[in-house]
């Protein structure tokens, strides 16, 4: 067989023929009729910089660095279509808050627009202990050290370390229900004691579409979430410039990196005129604003819970037409 033949037999390809993966769904319907109008125009978010020294080879004479790269931007604005918003806040907690303190205010508007306009607003919480028996990767990358001084940025430490900062907290029992305390950097990667994965089906029973991103850690959960949702997930991402903090000295270049990559670059103000302004431009929430819509099932995942109580009913059924 040639190379090519034994590729093809051989390889292992993605699919979507049974539409389960909500990453390759395009969520405004769009993608394919903007192809079709604007396909031979030149890419107006990317600009060609000459590589003068940001890529280099160790051997340019048999393997030459390109001569070029990409500065890319989010192609979309917020006001291209009507869109169904999340709120979404990482880890703003009192563990951190010397760190996130600096973008209490901006957060803070958003909070108070997502509100006033009746939207979604989901917290999440960095809930890692030291003793918590949930060790893995993140846990070996930190290191055991400085964990009795509590120093160790991989645990958060205080009895009320885990809580949102006061300023940006819950107030009502709805809101609550809408905190989740995440054992995981990508928020999407949380699950309940039931094995129900929790943010993303709660985005689906609300009709979701974009997702405004705040909080902290920018180079780890932010990162992670970020990445999740765009890409298995399929949303857009609106990335908060004035609210997103860390506590290292990778959060700037980190930021730029997702602007240049993933997400859609906006400030509280922006987002909060926006919602102000253009109410025409904001679908309202499909459903009750509260977390217990993550139970409501999906198109995209099977919920073990669900596919119980279904063979439960179907065995009632099957035992009443035997009884009759």
């Amino acid at each position: 067989m040639s190379t090519k033949e034994l590729y093809n037999k051989f390889k292992i390809r993605a699919s979507n023929k049974d539409k389960f993966d909500a990453g390759l769904r395009d969520v405004f319907n769009c993608v394919e009729k903007n192809i079709k109008e604007h396909g031979h125009e030149p890419m107006g978010n990317r600009k060609i910089v000459p590589n003068d020294g940001i890529v280099v080879s160790e051997d340019p004479e048999n393997y030459p660095a390109t001569d070029h790269l990409f500065d890319l931007k989010a192609h979309y604005k917020i006001e291209d279509h009507k869109r169904n918003f999340v709120l979404v806040i990482e880890d703003m907690e009192k563990g951190y808050e010397g760190y996130v303190k600096h973008c209490i205010p901006p957060v803070k508007k958003l909070i108070a627009q997502f509100r006033e306009s009746k939207l979604p607003i989901v917290w999440t919480n960095w809930s890692r202990r030291d003793y918590d028996g949930h060790y893995n990767a993140v846990d070996r990358y930190y290191g055991p050290q400085a964990v009795k001084e509590g120093t160790n940025p991989c645990y958060i430490t205080g009895e009320d370390g885990i809580d949102t900062v006061d300023e940006l907290a819950p107030l009502t029992e709805d809101e609550y229900s809408r905190s989740i305390d995440s054992l995981h950097l990508s928020k999407f990667a949380d699950f309940d004691d039931d094995g129900r994965e929790i943010l993303f089906p709660m985005l689906e029973a609300w009709g979701v579409n974009t997702i405004v991103l705040c909080g902290a850690w920018t180079d780890d959960c932010l990162l992670t979430t970020v990445f999740d949702a765009i890409d298995k997930y399929g949303y857009d991402v609106i990335l908060m410039r004035d609210g997103v903090a860390t506590a290292t000295i990778w959060g700037n270049p980190i930021l730029e990196a997702l602007y240049g990559g993933t997400s859609c670059d906006m400030t509280s103000d922006q987002v909060v005129k926006h919602l102000k302004e253009r109410p025409d431009l904001v679908e309202q929430p499909k459903a009750p604003l509260n977390g217990n819509v993550y139970k409501t099932k999906t198109n995209y995942r099977e919920d073990r819970m669900l596919k119980e109580i279904d063979a439960l009913k179907q065995k009632v059924a099957d035992l009443e037409s035997k009884l009759k």
